[in-house]
């Protein structure tokens, strides 16, 4: 092979591999500082995998964040969710999330999931049941 031909492959490679690292998310790309501030309250982060194409969760997709010594490595179930630890280690790193789809999905995107808590409407308040003196009870009421 010429040097010409091998530079080129080189070069291909290189841009390929480096296209593909920016299309992937970052561990801060979805774990924000304020949940690593309060990573004692927010254990972890819950999101949502969706096929792109038919808008329906992708059960069985493993997430992978690996950086150093830490390695996190979870599996989205059934509804497509996936709980990423919150991770000081991590989101200082800030490490590329890998996701091995299962056979037959070729895309993927994430959904942030609200904390249940907040998702849960807030019952009205009921008012007091008030007691009726028998000067304020209607006619024909007999005590």
């Amino acid at each position: 092979m010429s040097l010409r031909r091998v530079s080129l492959s080189v070069a291909l490679l290189c841009l390929g591999l480096s296209s593909a690292c920016a299309l992937r998310p970052r561990y801060g790309d979805v774990v924000v500082p304020q949940d690593v501030a309060r990573a004692a309250q927010t254990p972890a982060v819950t999101l949502r995998l969706l096929n792109p194409d038919t808008n329906r969760p992708i059960p069985g997709a493993q997430v992978v964040a690996s950086s150093g010594r830490t390695r996190v490595s979870v599996f989205s179930d059934a509804e497509g969710l996936v709980a990423l630890p919150v991770s000081k280690a991590l989101a200082d790193e800030n490490p590329l999330l890998e996701v091995v789809l299962p056979k037959g999905v070729a895309r993927y995107r994430f959904e942030a999931v609200m904390p249940e808590a907040s998702q849960a409407p807030v019952p009205p308040a009921e008012a007091p049941a008030q007691e009726t003196s028998p000067a304020e009870a209607g006619p024909g009421t007999a005590d």
